[in-house]
């Protein structure tokens, strides 16, 4: 085998961390090098390397973005990390990186913050996506009306093909952002009668109306279907996303698949945590210790008495303890097979949440199983 001339140089050379680099990035103050650094960061980095910042270095990153990046790192933040940055950010800024976020991301994060937090973004957003956020916000987040987008296209059953290619190409700028496969088509009463594909309208004459080439009376959910049966529908039809309406038939919005999955896979995280004695929603180890241990010990507490019943029963049985010492060894063994009995019946209960073949309210049903 032939050998170079000259040696090559090791390409295996260590780079720093890359919240070395961001701190680098921020102490230098270069716009430039922050979105670079943003683009190139590997899918899921985000939250590990911004938890590793100070508040003050995450704030001056922060400003260093535009506002649509700020809001594309905000998205990709788990929701708690990122409703406590926005809730140390001026409202003002806030608001302008929230004019930036999708409809449904705006509820969420909003939901993160306490009343007067929300409400003094919401004065500084755009008058418009500020109602919008607050007709979102009346909604369990857990049904479709809670899991939907408004950025939606509809138009009326009137117009024709011409009408609808001359309003995109209109508003391109806007609907570009849009992850849109179809046109929904409604009455003068804003009611849904029904859905186009785009490219069925791309190939229709020009001065043929929509109600001549829709699909009549499409699926659609009513804004308060449970997320549970949308996950049966979504397995059941390999859908994008269905349309949502109120109990007028109006149409307001879109619930997506992936939206849908989200939030069962966020479920279930949750109620992992409630097995594991975490209460009071998600915990980051970049929340206040007070609320930290708040979450913890309403568990533990309940743990202690527990263990003081369990201790006050073996005391009641001192004496024959004290005659047969033997028995003593057994103590142990059965608290570590109760402890690991138990974890295997979350391990179990878990899975059939998140596989859907259980839900909470069939407690009894599992107690009698186990």
């Amino acid at each position: 085998m032939n050998q170079p001339d000259e040696p090559t140089e090791n390409l295996a050379v260590e780079q720093p961390d890359a919240w070395e680099q961001l701190e680098q990035i921020v102490a230098a103050g270069d716009p430039d090098a922050a979105h670079t650094f943003l683009k190139e960061l590997p899918p899921g980095e985000d939250a590990r390397i911004m938890a590793q910042l100070s508040e003050t270095e995450q704030h001056e990153f922060i400003a260093l973005l535009d506002d649509e990046n700020a809001a594309r790192l905000m998205e990709s933040l788990p929701e708690m990390q990122a409703g406590q940055l926005l809730s140390s950010l001026p409202p003002e800024q806030a608001a302008h990186i929230f004019d930036e976020m999708n409809s449904d991301e705006q509820v969420d994060l909003l939901d993160q913050l306490t009343e007067a937090q929300s409400e003094a973004i919401l004065e500084e957003m755009d008058p418009e996506e500020a109602e919008n956020v607050r007709f979102l916000s009346k909604y369990n987040r857990l049904c479709a009306g809670g899991l939907m987008i408004t950025e939606l296209l509809s138009f009326q059953e009137t117009e024709t093909v011409d009408d609808v290619v001359s309003d995109l190409r209109k508003n391109a700028e806007k609907y570009a952002e849009y992850n849109v496969q179809y046109i929904y088509v409604i009455n003068a009463d804003l009611q849904l009668v029904g859905v186009l594909r785009l490219r069925d309208l791309l190939m229709a004459p020009p001065g043929r109306k929509l109600s001549r080439m829709m699909i009549a009376n499409p699926h659609s959910f009513p804004d308060m279907t449970p997320l549970q049966d949308l996950l049966h529908f979504f397995d059941a039809h390999p859908l994008f996303g269905l349309p949502v309406v109120d109990e007028n038939k109006v149409l307001v919005g879109v619930v997506r698949r992936e939206d849908v999955e989200a939030a069962s896979e966020e479920l279930a995280g949750k109620t992992f945590l409630r097995f594991a004695g975490i209460m009071g929603g998600e915990e980051l180890r970049s929340l206040p210790l007070k609320t930290r241990s708040a979450r913890r010990l309403s568990w533990l507490s309940i743990n202690i008495l527990l263990n003081i019943v369990a201790a006050s029963i073996i005391a009641m049985y001192e004496e024959t303890l004290s005659s047969v010492i033997a028995l003593a060894v057994f103590l142990p063994i059965v608290s570590d097979m109760s402890g690991c009995s138990g974890n295997q019946a979350i391990a179990v209960s878990t899975r059939e949440l998140v596989l859907g073949v259980i839900r909470p309210s069939d407690w009894l049903h599992v107690f009698r199983k186990e």
